[in-house]
């Protein structure tokens, strides 16, 4: 199998596939609004996480205070 191969592997063609560097997973169509509202909702925590360690904040801290690494 090279690359530039196609596999079948879902017959439902409005369904989206997200892949990245360590998988890749089928997101059924009609539950695509919900999943990518959750993924944006977590980004959000994270980002929050994140710029709170930045700002000085203990990590243990700010994962107690927003419950995500």
């Amino acid at each position: 199998m090279n690359a530039d191969e196609k596999i079948k592997c879902h017959d439902a063609y409005d369904d989206r596939l997200e892949k990245s560097y360590s998988g890749a997973v089928i997101i059924p169509q009609e539950i695509i609004t919900d999943v990518t509202d959750r993924v944006e909702e977590v980004l959000r925590t994270e980002n929050k996480v994140r710029t709170a360690i930045l700002k000085g904040v203990d990590p243990v801290d700010a994962y107690l205070q927003y419950r995500k690494f």
